[in-house]
């Protein structure tokens, strides 16, 4: 069963208000992109590594 929650953004957090009961459960789905970060140029060790970002998860 869905049950619809109220949800209020502060800050870029969501705050969920909801009244729990045995067995509940949230689910959620963060759609975002693995992306390759840009190396310093300034920094000549920084030349041969690559990073892989997935927000706000770095690889």
């Amino acid at each position: 069963m869905v049950k619809l929650l109220t949800t209020e953004m502060k800050k870029g957090c969501a705050t969920l208000t909801f009244t729990w009961a045995e067995g509940d459960v949230i689910e959620y789905s963060l759609p975002v992109e693995v992306r390759k970060v840009k190396e310093n140029e300034l920094v000549e060790a920084d030349q041969v590594l690559v990073v892989m970002e997935r927000c706000p998860i770095v690889y």
